[in-house]
């Protein structure tokens, strides 16, 4: 008659010495796996970045954009001056309809940001530094923020929309430019952007668009090419003309 308490199996000390083997391998296989990803992100030499641009500062944000000559992953790490905390921040495209991988056009939102507030970047791709800069929050606006939105579409030389085109924008009135906005278009080729987010120079107050205003656009399109477009614009603006990636461009 059997008397050993049911759910008791016994073990031999051969088969847990084989399942400790086991154990063992996968984790020096897991290390080795490891250290070789590691090491091979040191060897593989980094992609040079490019036309770097900050854009659409704010009281508690900014974007930052740039290009690279060949495919890349990336991020940024942000760090308030004077402070040893950096924040990580990934490519938008990582987030949006686009999949996750490699890039030609890069674009961050850093977000939640203190106004009036001076940042430094770094730019990184795997455990390198491939690329840095400095910015200003603009001081805090008070009162109720208000959007009005400008829009476009970038299409291809096909006549096909461009997705993933950063597009920039820039307010002109005389001699005076207001900062950079930007956006990216999505699968139809389309891009908005605020044009009241747009200040002077300075970031200290609202650039005021006249009758006689004029708004410069460029089409980043990585190795496609930078295409430029000017239009006049006045406080009624509400869409600009499509650019064609095709002809001038730089």
């Amino acid at each position: 008659m059997n008397t050993e308490p049911v759910g008791n199996t016994a073990v031999s000390p051969k088969a847990s010495l084989n399942k400790k083997r086991t154990l063992f391998i996968a984790s020096i296989s897991l290390v080795v796996v490891l250290a070789a990803i590691f090491l091979y992100s040191f060897i593989q030499p980094a992609v040079k970045d490019e036309r770097i641009f900050v854009s659409n500062i704010s009281a508690n944000q900014a974007a930052i954009s740039w290009v690279t000559d060949a495919p890349a992953r990336k991020w940024v790490v942000l760090t308030e001056k004077g402070s040893n905390t950096p924040i990580n921040f990934k490519d938008d495209k990582e987030k949006s309809f686009l999949p996750l991988g490699a890039f030609n056009l890069h674009y961050v939102t850093a977000s939640n940001l203190k106004p009036d507030t001076a940042y430094q970047f770094k730019i990184f791709q795997d455990f390198k530094q491939t690329g840095s800069g400095t910015f200003t929050t603009s001081p805090k606006v008070i009162g109720v923020t208000v959007t009005k939105m400008v829009s476009g579409q970038i299409l291809s030389a096909e006549k096909s929309p461009a997705p993933g085109v950063i597009v920039y924008l820039q307010l002109i009135e005389g001699t005076k430019q207001s900062t950079l906005l930007s956006a990216v278009t999505d699968k139809e080729g389309k891009w908005q952007a605020n044009i009241l987010g747009a200040r002077t120079a300075d970031l200290k107050e609202e650039f005021k668009i006249a009758s006689r205003s004029a708004a410069l656009v460029i089409a980043e399109a990585a190795k496609a090419g930078r295409f430029y477009a000017r239009f006049g614009v006045d406080n009624k603006i509400q869409s600009l003309p499509n650019i064609i990636l095709q002809g001038a461009k730089q």
